[in-house]
């Protein structure tokens, strides 16, 4: 009698369910039904804890690390960075996101990617993101990374003024 057994899941086959297949699907559970943004993925990434100075490190390093799992899901997250938009809530309290990013991701990633910013934030930037759950709207992603924009990466005219003022007049360098 032969001691063989077939090989699938984690031994090497393409076995239903297990940890998917690498490449951020699990083909357990069909095409595109449930995504992976494992930590795993995201190890590099440092916890952001509300420095605004610290922000835009921060969120490149995430968009990279998810640009590795999904390149159209990191484009969309850029557009929806550059383009800034000014959120609206429908008579039914769903959040209406303007421009033209890809809907199908929105819906796909949304709670994974919700999970992910929750799991990569401290202090005060995760009380900005946990006042998503507090306000009993539903965990999306898109919209806590369009809170800790508005947050901490403001243009607002102060702002701005320090950056030119820090150009104008830089600080004093200390001679040891």
């Amino acid at each position: 009698q032969s001691m063989q057994q077939p090989m699938t899941g984690a031994q090497g086959g393409r076995g239903v369910g297990g940890k998917g297949n690498g490449m951020g699907f699990d083909e357990g559970r069909g095409m595109g039904k449930r995504v992976i943004l494992d930590q795993k993925y995201f190890q590099r990434v440092d916890k952001f804890e509300g420095n605004p100075a610290k922000f835009k490190s921060w969120i490149f390093d995430l968009l990279t690390s998810i640009g590795s799992i999904d390149s159209d899901l990191a484009k969309d997250l850029r557009k929806l960075l550059k383009d800034r938009p000014k959120l609206t809530v429908d008579e039914r309290g769903v959040f209406e996101y303007p421009g033209d990013f890809e809907e199908e991701n929105h819906i796909k990633y949304k709670g994974e990617l919700y999970a992910l910013i929750v799991a990569l934030t401290a202090g005060e930037a995760k009380c900005v993101v946990r006042g998503i759950s507090e306000k009993n709207w539903e965990p999306d992603g898109y919209l806590a990374i369009c809170m800790l924009q508005a947050r901490y990466d403001a243009n607002t005219a102060a702002s701005l003024l320090q950056c030119v003022m820090e150009v104008v007049n830089p600080p004093a360098l200390k001679n040891h």
